[in-house]
């Protein structure tokens, strides 16, 4: 049979029809199974017969028993699945007991939540082959949903409910366009698995369907009986959705306008050519069309649930749920605060990202553990420290709070533990990893001190200056227990010596400088980066201050002649030659660099070689230098530049 005889059938059954079968379970699960043995099989059905049979079966509403017929169509012997051998059994095993713990659940719960998650991805059930059962069950989901679960959790045995979750997953990733009828019947099932889905459905819609707005998303669930802090978490998935298909669309528009690029303008001597850069042109205009729909869906979901944030009552545990389902972008979790206003919704999200620094450094815990290796990537740290230093300013605003004394509550307890398990006799050489983790936490601790400082305009330095005089303290001991050279993955040593430098400069203590310069147990580059942080150091102590340059950035015996290694050396020459070129001291560094450059010579870039005199003409403004250096891509955030820059606003 073919699907036009069958759905000509049904709609003569339909038509001659006075009443309701009382076999109505097997006459349902008969269609069903024709239908799948169609042409087109059984994703044909939901548009051939389905809506004829729905139609008819809501005009007799209240005469049908659906237990009765539900079970009808599981007593029938149909189409079973062929185990061939010991995988299929297994996945039989595995499917049924996915679905057992599908139905566990007796209320909304993160078990649950995540238990749905994959069927977004694909399927999380072995297909049932009981097509059927199949067919009834999404009949009487369309028109009782509720008697549908009610059956499935207190009298279908285990395979028919296998087949009923199978149909359920089936319908949450082919919903397409019908994503709002779907999640209708599902909500209205007024159990918990069937709320799940349908907030899969709503919130990511599988196969580019339509997003609904969120704020209607809100009004469902709300109408639907769901509780407002419930409803909540169900829509915070929305926001990373919603950035992950922008992401997906723009990723599109780039790949589309790149093969654009490629084809160059068209030849009138090529006509195939020529329309395959028609069909390119059209498909790049859906895509950009596209992407500026979701950025307007994601722009308005965005603003909703602030408003929805802001307004409504969500416990603690729930407030965790929420978070975690929102975006772990710092910038985005900020920017989502800034738009709710200041309460405790804003605080909540703040505080995850100042938790999420503390974490990575071993600040939250009771017991600061420094068994561990330390490893914590540059890049990720920047990013940590930014947003929590801003969540910090933020937070303390909006409690009239000094943020000096906040930030320093966060790291004092890791301050003070670090403090102990260094000072313990022979810890490096007997306990090296415990030395090593105490260490590399206290001066990540004592770093993002700094950026907490470094986050505050100027007018506002007063109220971090305790802080800043304690983080200088913490920084000079750190790095007098720290041999050189430094290891490249141990970074924070490095930008804990600049920040130190800095800041000791911001403040601007008479004879701090001088004396981190002459202090024989500070490291070779802390010291380098003071005498050369100014002209008249450097002219003072001219020969300590060219003998340190060397010891720090030349390479040491032993030490790998790597790239991240030797860009030390490019970066103290940049600082020194930006703050000191102007000056006939910086000309001695000439020297000093060839004999580094000769030390990294398969590290570093062959034009380098000449790069301390290249910088020197560049900083007194000789041409054509100053004019490569500001083009460089290389130094589009050197020191160099800066003072090229500085002058030329000062003229």
């Amino acid at each position: 049979m073919n699907d036009r005889a069958l759905e000509r059938m049904v709609k003569a059954g339909i038509k001659y029809s006075t009443r309701v079968p009382e076999n109505l379970g097997a006459v349902l699960c008969g269609l069903g199974e024709l239908a799948a043995k169609c042409e087109y099989g059984a994703i044909r059905s939901e548009y051939d017969i389905d809506p004829y049979i729905r139609r008819w079966l809501s005009r007799h509403r209240r005469k049908i028993r659906w237990p009765l017929a539900l079970s009808q169509a599981t007593s029938l012997k149909t189409r079973r699945l062929e185990l061939r051998g010991f995988r299929d059994r297994q996945r039989e095993a595995e499917s049924i007991g996915t679905v057992d713990h599908m139905l566990s659940h007796k209320s909304l719960t993160p078990g649950l939540w995540n238990a749905t998650l994959a069927v977004n991805h694909g399927r999380t059930v072995m297909p049932s082959m009981r097509e059927g059962l199949r067919f009834t069950a999404r009949m009487a989901l369309c028109v009782a949903p509720s008697a549908l679960m009610r059956w499935a959790r207190k009298d279908a045995d285990k395979t028919a409910q296998w087949a009923v979750i199978d149909m359920l997953e089936n319908l949450v990733v082919w919903s397409g366009r019908n994503a709002m009828r779907n999640a209708t019947s599902l909500l209205e099932t007024k159990d918990p698995l069937g709320i799940m889905l349908a907030a899969r459905v709503l919130i990511n819609p599988p196969l580019r369907g339509p997003v609904p707005a969120l704020g209607d998303i809100w009004r469902l669930l709300l109408r639907a009986g769901i509780p407002e802090e419930d409803a909540c978490w169900l829509c915070s998935p929305a926001i990373s959705t919603g950035s992950d298909r922008l992401r997906q669309a723009s990723m599109e528009v780039e790949h589309l306008e790149k093969q654009r690029v490629g084809f160059g303008a068209q030849y009138p001597a090529k006509p195939p050519l020529n329309s395959e850069i028609d069909r390119l042109e059209t498909e790049l205009e859906k895509a950009r069309a596209y992407k500026a729909k979701i950025a307007d869906v994601d722009v308005a979901n965005r603003r909703t649930f602030a408003a929805i944030l802001k307004h409504a009552a969500i416990s603690l545990d729930t407030w965790e749920l929420i978070v975690r389902e929102l975006p772990s972008s710092h910038a985005e979790r900020q920017e989502l605060a800034i738009a709710i206003g200041a309460g405790e919704a804003r605080r909540r999200l703040l505080d995850r990202n100042v938790d999420d620094l503390l974490n990575a450094i071993g600040a939250k815990e009771e017991q600061p553990a420094f068994l561990d290796y330390f490893a914590l990537k540059k890049s990720r740290f920047f990013e940590l420290s930014d947003g929590a230093a801003q969540a910090l300013m933020i937070l303390a605003a909006d409690n009239d709070k000094n943020i000096g004394k906040w930030a320093s509550q966060g790291i004092a307890k890791l301050a003070t533990a670090a403090g102990y398990e260094l000072a313990e006799p022979f810890i490096r050489s007997r306990h090296h990893t415990r030395w090593q983790s105490a260490l590399g936490r206290f001066a990540c601790a004592v770093a993002f001190a700094f950026a907490v400082a470094d986050a505050l305009p100027v007018e506002r330095h007063p109220e971090i200056r305790v802080l800043t005089r304690h983080a200088l303290g913490h920084a000079r001991n750190i790095l007098k227990q720290v041999p050189e050279p430094f290891d490249a993955t141990e970074w924070w040593f490095e930008h804990l010596s600049l920040c130190m430098i800095r800041w000791t400069d911001i403040q601007g203590t008479t004879g701090e400088m001088e004396a981190i310069a002459l202090d024989e147990s500070q490291p070779f580059l802390a010291r380098s980066l003071a005498l050369w942080s100014g002209t008249e150091l450097a002219r003072k102590h001219t020969e300590l201050a060219l003998e340190c340059f060397e010891k720090a950035h030349a390479r040491s015996p032993g030490e790998m002649a790597m790239p991240d290694n030797a860009m030390r050396a490019v970066r103290a020459l940049d600082l020194a030659v930006g703050c000191c070129g102007a000056d006939e001291v910086a000309e001695r560094l000439i020297p000093v660099w060839d004999k580094i450059f000769s030390s990294w010579r398969s590290a570093l870039s062959a034009d380098w070689s000449t790069l301390c005199n290249f910088l020197i003409l560049a900083v007194r403004g000789v041409e054509p230098c100053r004019t490569r250096l500001l083009g460089d891509g290389r130094f589009r955030q050197s020191q160099c530049r800066s003072t090229i820059e500085d002058g030329e606003r000062a003229i």
